[in-house]
């Protein structure tokens, strides 16, 4: 475990650690309950229009004020193109028409130990952007011209969508 958990998430009680398939993992006595430290997962949009890639400026931490694909966390019993069909629409305002797997990343997190990106190549959208949800801005970057981005993920998803294009 990368930022090992100290108490158990079911009782509260302090962590020992077991061995088990092949790793030191968080264990709690009280409960008899391997501690499994999974990432959350996430999904990022890529959406290019000739050499510019669409950017959000958040408005929410982690990361206020900075800007990064239109994203965002996985609800419950939702698949990961719900997922990105919603958190696009949520940011944006453009409705998805067509879209392809990119690629997955797995990130140290900022709240969580780790995050689990799952990347998409928007292909085909409609409507007009319109900032929303927790974007307070939402334009279009030139790809050699990006500003700071709020995550190092945001980079390389970006470089493998322009190898789609």
């Amino acid at each position: 475990m990368e930022k090992d958990a100290k108490f158990c998430p079911y009782c509260g009680k302090p962590l020992g650690k077991i061995f088990i398939e092949g790793k030191w993992r968080g264990f709690c006595e009280s409960c008899n309950r391997v501690i499994y430290d999974n990432p959350v997962p996430v999904v990022a949009g890529v959406i290019i229009k000739k050499n510019e890639v669409l950017l959000v400026k958040r408005g929410i931490q982690p990361k206020k004020g900075y800007w990064a694909l239109p994203a965002g966390f996985i609800d419950i019993y939702e698949s990961a193109e719900e997922a990105l069909i919603r958190e696009i629409e949520e940011e944006t305002s453009l409705k998805i028409k067509e879209y392809r797997f990119l690629s997955t990343i797995n990130q140290k997190g900022m709240r969580y130990n780790s995050v689990l990106i799952i990347g998409f190549f928007i292909e085909k959208y409609e409507g007009e952007i319109i900032p929303g949800d927790d974007a307070v801005d939402a334009k279009f970057f030139n790809m050699e011209k990006l500003p700071d981005l709020a995550f190092s993920s945001h980079y390389q998803l970006i470089d493998f969508a322009k190898k789609l294009k």
